[in-house]
């Protein structure tokens, strides 16, 4: 009987600093042995810039069992973090007992939603859709669930931008007013690495989109004034990175969005500097420009219902999440940290930095599976080809006699009928004696 405590995974869950959300891990436990086992310490320790942080917790398992055991760890400060997590065991497979990990825990994506409109309730407002789409926690792309720290501001009711400094995406709706000062620090926050999300309204005059003529965010003379359209989206850029989930039909057809009124663009105006996202009936919809370190999106409808019915439809939220995750960089295919499994018999768990990567390489769960198996189960499970015979194996196969009988052999049948002979006569031989 062979007892093997093995830890499978062990990945960050939460990497964000918030306040009443400590920054935790999951790891994953298997009992691959014949017996129970209760009360194992397991060690998650780790080194960044909060120092040493070491957390302990217990698990206990059934025979062939798996737990996820959850890990808050003390971590305050944003950075890297690296260390293993150990179980407390003493078996024969000592190698899997250990796993290594690594994450970067940072700040959310602050959001700015500047809006034109504020209305009299919250839900009246012109970024009440939007805002309540930012503020939902669902994963977006793979690894640990990324969010936006979402700051609205009642531009009618201010004088002006606060500091935007820390920012990583403000989102304009509608606005009134915009003075050259205004727009020259949208500037200036672009260029610095942000970006700049637009929806036009009723009160986004030519005298609003001047001053963003003035500074280069937009070209001159490139909008019109709005006008009544009834017209769907026919095509849109399915390798554009915050459009690739709607390439496939299945995650939502953004052909099913239509607009009743739009900011007509002047396509020849943006050719040079922008690229279209989305196309209306052949009109522009949806526009983005690199600009310096960062980005101007402008979208020519409203983020609210006045002039579309995109929020009362499935696909607004996934849309503009994928847009406020492209804007903020979570879409980014940059990593600070990768997984690898141990391909090659000389390589060893651990981690290096490679390319300012962490490279975290950890041994194959399947490794740690201590049951007995077969020639052929041993090969599906490491997809393995099959096995060929050696030399001694097909001679011996092919000496092993085919069949037990041969085809002209009478003996059996004779037997037979001998036997059948024989019970008739003891029975008739009964009968006389009776």
């Amino acid at each position: 009987v062979t007892q093997n405590i093995a830890i499978e995974a062990a990945r960050p869950v939460q990497v964000e600093l918030r306040p009443g959300s400590p920054i935790s891990a999951t790891v994953q436990v298997l009992n691959a042995g014949a017996l129970p086992i209760s009360d194992v310490e397991l060690r998650l320790s780790l080194n960044g810039p909060s120092g040493d942080v070491s957390v302990n917790q217990t698990c206990s398992l059934a025979s062939g069992s798996r737990t996820s055991v959850r890990f808050e760890l003390p971590i305050t400060q944003p950075g890297l973090y690296r260390g293993q997590v150990r179980a407390d065991y003493d078996d024969a497979f000592d190698f899997d007992n250990q796993r290594f990990i690594a994450f970067e825990v940072r700040h959310p994506d602050r959001v700015l939603l500047v809006d034109g409109d504020p209305g009299r309730t919250p839900w009246s407002s012109e970024t009440y859709f939007l805002e309540t789409a930012l503020r939902l926690t669902n994963p977006i792309g793979s690894g640990p669930a990324r969010t936006f720290e979402v700051e609205r501001l009642a531009w009618e009711r201010g004088d002006g931008f606060p500091d935007l400094a820390g920012y990583r995406l403000i989102v304009l709706a509608n606005l009134g007013r915009l003075t050259s000062s205004d727009a020259g620090r949208l500037d200036q926050f672009i260029r610095g690495g942000g970006s700049v999300l637009m929806f036009p309204g009723e009160r986004t005059t030519a005298a609003v989109l001047t001053p963003l003529e003035g500074v280069g965010i937009l070209p001159a003379e490139s909008t019109a004034s709005p006008r009544d359209v009834a017209a769907r989206v026919t095509e849109f850029d399915r390798e554009h990175p915050a459009l690739v989930p709607f390439a496939d039909p299945q995650h939502g057809d953004l052909r099913r969005l239509s607009v009743r009124r739009l900011v007509p663009l002047d396509e020849k105006r943006l050719a040079t500097d922008f690229d279209v996202l989305v196309r209306a009936d052949e009109l522009p919809l949806i526009v983005e420009r690199p600009l310096g370190e960062g980005r101007f999106v402008f979208v020519a409808t409203t983020a609210d219902r006045a002039w579309n019915d995109w929020p009362q439809g499935r696909l607004y939220v996934p849309l503009f999440r994928q847009l406020a995750a492209y804007l903020t960089g979570q879409l980014d295919p940059r990593q600070s940290v990768r997984d690898e499994l141990i391909q090659q018999p000389e390589a060893s768990p651990g981690i290096e930095e490679v390319d300012e990567v962490l490279v975290v390489r950890n041994t194959d769960p399947r490794e740690s599976q201590v049951q007995r198996l077969t020639d052929e189960q041993f090969r599906d499970a490491f997809q393995l080809a099959a096995a060929e015979q050696d030399e001694s194996e097909k001679l011996a196969a092919s000496l092993a006699p085919k069949s037990t009988s041969r085809s002209d052999e009478y003996w059996p049948p004779i037997v037979l009928l001998l036997l059948a002979v024989l019970s008739a006569e003891t029975l008739l031989a009964s009968r006389v004696n009776g």
